[in-house]
């Protein structure tokens, strides 16, 4: 696939969708996605496949600009820009090939492929006849590709926040087909974050959609997944199975492979993880550069996996940036020594950092270095492990109670009650008065009293 692609983005008045690959008409915000739509982004996708690049394509020094602007850039490409010819590109094509590609994205929605089994007979059609040999994959059920497409919409849902509709667009998918992977595994987890679905129940679900399942290929990925989720890296690895050289050369295997490995070796402080996770990131940022995920886990260990990155990341920051987050620069540049385990962004712009050592860094709302220091006492599983109420900063300990310290002066202030079970995660309400812990239970508190 090409490279420097955008996530889904939502813009005030309506426009929804991947730049690269809208058409025409969702550019103008009152029209909503349909089959012809989909047939456009279906065309650029084709393009992709065989002339390796979209139809149409940004200037190179295109990352420089806003998003703004980038968009603005995207839209008339759309809108004004006529397809180029495939065959200029690949001129060895199937000529045929090449016209229905150009149809696909067509500017006008009336002149592209009425549906998708229309266009897959025909591309069926062109395999037997340059091959030879009868297409060898059956047609997709109908009611396969209901549950897929529902759940692909709530996936969509979930990146626009709109958790509500995620939900229903999830249970819609179970009930075309209640043995969906993918389906069974969104809306557990949606439960999970959202109404507290207990870890054993979402992992039962999961096992009971696997054993319907014929592809367990699908359903180790959601395993390995569903580990990290648990902080259980050294599950993740095991649950991809063995590292040969086949089962790597998945780019979803690699990418949640190298997550879990590196996961693993902060934990466990292990330098040959570290390089192996290194190696496995690099690929995964090759193969998928607006891979947020992979982009993040590469940048926690800044120093010994962000540095030197070919041909994804160099070595400049700003550059690196530039390239993968479009839209975005850096503002600031803030030097910590140690490898950071959490972020706190409070609203006055302090900036908490959280060590894996056991101590966090104070910045203030300017300067490169940190104001001060506070010694929390000790580790913190993996997670959101800090909040803030006021001045005063909460905080999870690994064997300890969640203990509150003055932000500015960086002193010990008090504990609360012990964390039923272990804590990895700490979170305040809007108005400061309770506080939340999660983990393998579940504790609140009034700040006040506790």
């Amino acid at each position: 696939m090409a490279s420097g692609s955008w996530q889904t983005v939502t813009v005030d008045g309506g426009l929804v969708g991947t730049p690269p690959y809208m058409a025409p008409e969702l550019w103008r915000q009152s029209l909503r996605g349909t089959i012809a739509t989909d047939m456009y982004a279906y065309g650029c996708m084709l393009y992709e496949i065989f002339c390796g690049r979209r139809p149409f394509m940004m200037p190179t020094d295109s990352t420089s600009q806003t998003r703004e602007a980038q968009l603005s850039g995207w839209m008339r490409l759309h809108l004004r820009e006529d397809p180029p010819d495939p065959l200029v590109f690949e001129p060895g094509l199937e000529k045929r090939l090449a016209a229905l590609m150009r149809a696909c994205v067509t500017k006008d929605p009336k002149g592209r492929p009425h549906s998708f089994a229309l266009l897959r007979g025909w591309l069926v059609d062109m395999y037997r006849e340059t091959t030879g040999r009868a297409y060898p994959r059956p047609e997709p059920q109908r009611t396969q590709l209901l549950a897929d497409s529902l759940n692909n919409r709530g996936v969509s849902f979930i990146t626009l926040g709109l958790s509500e509709r995620a939900g229903a667009s999830f249970r819609d998918a179970l009930d075309a087909d209640p043995r969906h992977l993918e389906a069974t595994f969104n809306s557990g987890l949606l439960e999970w974050r959202r109404d507290g679905l207990t870890d054993a129940e979402l992992e039962r679900r999961l096992s009971e959609a696997e054993r319907t399942l014929g592809d367990s290929s699908r359903s180790r990925l959601l395993r390995a997944r569903l580990r990290l989720l648990l902080d259980d890296p050294a599950g993740a690895d095991a649950a991809l199975g063995s590292a040969g050289e086949d089962a790597e050369t998945s780019h979803a295997v690699r990418r949640e492979r190298g997550l879990a490995v590196l996961a693993r070796a902060r934990s466990e402080g292990d330098s040959s993880d570290l390089e192996r996770a290194r190696e496995l990131l690099s690929a995964s940022v090759e193969a998928s550069p607006s891979d947020l995920a992979v982009v993040i886990g590469v940048a926690v260990e800044h120093d010994t996996v962000l540095v030197g990155l070919e041909p994804g990341l160099g070595e400049d920051i700003s550059e690196a940036v530039a390239t993968h987050l479009p839209g975005h620069v850096v503002t600031r540049v803030m030097n910590h020594a140690a490898s950071v385990q959490s972020l706190l962004s409070l609203p006055n712009g302090w900036l908490v950092a959280r060590s894996v050592a056991g101590d966090a860094s104070v910045w203030e709302s300017n300067g490169d270095r940190p104001s001060h220091r506070i010694d929390l006492g000790g580790p913190a599983r993996p997670g959101r492990s800090m909040t803030a109420v006021g001045d005063v900063l909460v905080v999870c300990l690994e064997n300890s109670p969640l203990t509150l310290f003055d932000l500015a002066a960086g002193q010990r202030l008090r504990n609360l009650r012990i964390h039923p079970g272990v804590a990895i995660c700490v979170d305040a309400s809007r108005n400061g008065r309770m506080v939340a812990s999660g983990g393998s239970g579940c504790g609140t508190w009034k700040v006040e009293s506790a």
